[in-house]
């Protein structure tokens, strides 16, 4: 099934085509330079086979066509279809496209940028390499400084593994962009796309450093935050409940995974604010199973000058 960062960047680039034009001059100083709409990705060779891209672009004036493939990780089967696809839509429309690969992997973007190859015994040889967009830290950084605030959920889309310092700051100044917008539906549907995206790690950590009760103010995107970090928990508990079939079970798993949780927060948090963390105060903290003491901690380590002052319980 594909996972919601797939998903979403598939939505937003066919909800708006115009949006792809926009990333691609932010990131490769290159726009489409056409006027592309939206169609049925299904392509059909023949009745037994089906090619289909996660999103088929068609420009009705010049026949010209873009097939996009979000690729979040190498697919060897995947690739050996691009060549087919592209012959046949450069036939039906009687002109040269592209296969535009976009990816947050390094990797990936390396092994497709190699393309597929391959050769006959005679010599005879056909091969085909899309064209790729990598959407890493620094493509990210780039699209937080373009014009439009919408360009925030590719920065964030970026980070959707990461969970460290860059992918902190970059998801928070995407959550700033997002909140530029002044439609309050255009901009409540930008922050739910941004914070689909991001890993629950990351989210752990945006919720601890601005919970209610310790900021001045409660920013608009805020409460979205807390509520999808609400929903996550609930269903990790009913999958967990689930799979052991006892409610005493599930408690005892829930509790050990929110300690979890929150330890990882605090130790991250630490990291950020320089607090020298070593190594018997990282063993206490991930020893810890009292939630209660966890929060005390967390509270203590917004202000924190010393890890005296974290633990100290005097």
């Amino acid at each position: 099934m594909p996972s919601a960062a797939h998903e979403w960047m598939v939505a937003l680039l066919t909800d708006d085509p115009g949006r792809l034009d926009v990333l691609l001059r932010a990131v490769r100083q290159m726009g489409l330079r056409a006027r592309f709409v939206v169609v049925d990705a299904a392509v059909h060779l023949v009745d037994a086979v089906e090619l289909r891209p996660d999103a088929l672009l068609i420009d009705p004036d010049t026949g010209r066509w873009l097939a996009l493939e979000v690729q979040l990780q190498i697919d060897e089967e995947k690739r050996t279809m691009w060549p087919l696809l592209a012959a046949y839509l450069t036939r039906k429309h009687g002109t040269m496209g592209d296969v535009l690969v976009i990816t947050h992997d390094a990797s990936v973007a390396t092994w497709a940028s190699a393309g597929w190859r391959v050769e006959g015994a005679l010599g005879s040889s056909q091969g085909f390499a899309p064209a790729v967009l990598l959407l890493g830290e620094v493509e990210a950084r780039v699209l937080l400084a373009a014009p439009s605030p919408q360009m925030a959920f590719f920065a964030a889309w970026a980070m959707q593994k990461r969970h460290g310092p860059a992918a902190q700051d970059i998801a928070m100044a995407a959550l700033r962009r997002a909140d530029e917008i002044e439609d309050p539906t255009l901009k409540l549907s930008l922050i739910r796309s941004i914070l689909a995206v991001l890993s629950d790690a990351l989210l752990e950590v945006l919720s601890v450093m601005f919970a209610h009760d310790r900021m001045p103010k409660l920013e608009p995107w805020l409460e979205e935050l807390i509520t999808r970090l609400e929903a996550r928990g609930e269903a990790r508990g009913e999958a967990r409940g689930e799979a052991r079939g006892e409610a005493r079970g599930e408690a005892r798993g829930e509790a050990r995974g929110e300690a979890r949780g929150e330890a990882r927060a605090l130790i991250r948090l630490l990291q950020r604010r320089g607090l020298a963390l070593d190594a018997a105060a990282e063993a206490r903290i991930t020893a810890c199973t009292d939630i209660d003491a966890l929060d005390r901690w967390l509270d203590r380590a917004v202000t924190a000058v010393t890890l005296r002052d974290v633990f100290d319980e005097g």
